[in-house]
């Protein structure tokens, strides 16, 4: 697997048990990927190790596709937008925090996603949101790039689709965060969950669309990248 992982991303790469992840983080370091220990899901060897490689290039695609950039022009107009949208307006201030809010929406030197996403009124709850938006974007930059890796990504979509539960026995809370993540990495939003949530689940489709497939479906446009996430992530919050 740590072959795989670095040829994937050209880099060597530590792999490490999930167990050892920092805790409610959901996106890696850049520098480790994490793992379970092992995969038992289907009782067959090789269907596991199919479902253990995805879970691996996901990680590896991370690191691949941009999660971790620092700096660039896009995370810099995402993280201009998002101090704009959730700072107090311009009316409200005096000339002095004027200056300071248009201070702040510059983003600092040597800054990451992690950084904009402090920006949230609501930072655990956007970490949430963003985390489920990246992987949706990793997911799809993955089959956009290795086709041979397509029908395993498609055995993990299978898998996790025939696991949701049935919307009514998830406590509300949990809602919005189920039907976030059976639109963005199960292949779409379950029966009972349309049936239940119809607007909800359009509204969320249609963030996904503009922010995370509209590109992949436009020949020669900039892919997807993780400011987009960002932009995505501030819309669902919302």
């Amino acid at each position: 697997l740590r072959m795989y992982v670095e040829a994937l991303t050209g880099k060597e790469i530590e792999i490490a048990p999930l167990s050892a992840m920092p805790q409610e983080s959901r996106i890696g370091d850049g520098k480790t990927i994490y793992l379970p220990s092992s995969v038992a899901e289907f009782d067959d060897d090789e269907m596991d190790f199919r479902l253990y490689k995805v879970l691996a290039a996901h990680g590896a695609g991370q690191i691949e596709f941009g999660t971790f950039e620092r700096d660039t022009n896009g995370l810099k107009t995402a993280f201009a937008e998002l101090s704009a949208i959730y700072s107090t307006t311009a009316d409200e201030l005096d000339e002095s925090q004027n200056r300071l809010r248009k201070r702040a929406a510059s983003l600092p030197e040597d800054s990451d996603y992690k950084v904009a996403l402090n920006v949230f009124p609501e930072p655990r709850l956007a970490r949430k949101i963003f985390g489920t938006m990246e992987n949706a974007r990793i997911d799809a930059r993955l089959r956009l790039t290795y086709r041979g890796l397509v029908k395993d990504l498609y055995l993990m979509q299978s898998f996790l689709r025939s696991n949701r539960p049935y919307i009514f026995d998830l406590p509300i809370h949990q809602v919005p965060f189920e039907l976030l993540f059976q639109i963005t990495l199960c292949g779409g939003a379950t029966d009972d969950a349309r049936q239940f949530y119809g607007t909800v689940v359009s509204e969320i489709e249609s963030v996904i669309d503009n922010y995370l497939n509209s590109a992949l479906r436009t020949p020669h446009s900039a892919l997807p990248s993780v400011a987009d996430s960002l932009m995505a992530t501030s819309r669902v919050y919302n």
